[in-house]
């Protein structure tokens, strides 16, 4: 798992099974620690050396190694998480599961904390989150939630191309401008 999971809120669980053949099935979860869940996730057949290939790309610094109990404990517990405030796992969830078969949760003792600061959900767009995306999300988490009762950060891409960041409080650009940008 990412080694900065649960700082930053998001990070790559990876679990792989590794077959007579020589090949190892894979389950990539990429996991949202303080609101989604699972945000993104697949199921592969690779080599060992793809394998390695995947885990260079993925973490920017040296994961954690978990047991396999712990990452479907990790994995699942996100799920739970993010259904309770109505989001469901990525769409490709059930097929990245078919790795956790046979593997049991409970040999796991470890319990995660999720959501973000003072426990609450704190949704952070991603590159690849659309507008439609985050409007319906953020109907979801007031609606669930209450006005005041989540965190969000939202980055899109101002006009001369600077990053405007819209949060809590209000749109600004990265060097704290409030008149650089409009809730919209």
């Amino acid at each position: 798992m990412s080694s900065d999971l649960f700082e930053v809120g998001i990070g790559a669980v990876v679990i792989a099974r590794f077959k007579v053949s020589g090949e190892a099935e894979m389950g990539f979860f990429l996991v949202d620690v303080w609101c989604l869940g699972v945000k993104n996730a697949f199921f592969t057949r690779v080599t060992p050396a793809e394998l390695q290939s995947i885990m260079d790309e993925q973490f920017e610094k040296p994961p954690i190694e978990i047991s396999p109990a712990c990452g479907r404990k990790l994995v699942e517990s996100a799920v739970a998480y993010a259904g309770r405030l109505g989001i469901p796992p990525h769409r490709d969830y059930r097929a990245a599961c078919r790795v956790l078969g046979g593997i049991d949760a409970t040999q796991c003792d470890t319990d995660w904390k999720f959501g973000g600061q003072e426990g609450k959900p704190h949704y952070v767009s991603g590159p690849r989150d659309s507008k439609r995306f985050i409007d319906r999300l953020m109907a979801q988490l007031l609606r669930v939630c209450g006005e005041g009762n989540f965190n969000y950060t939202v980055v899109v891409e101002g006009e001369d191309g600077s990053d405007l960041v819209w949060n809590d409080a209000e749109w600004k650009n990265p060097d704290g401008d409030p008149e650089a940008g409009t809730r919209g």
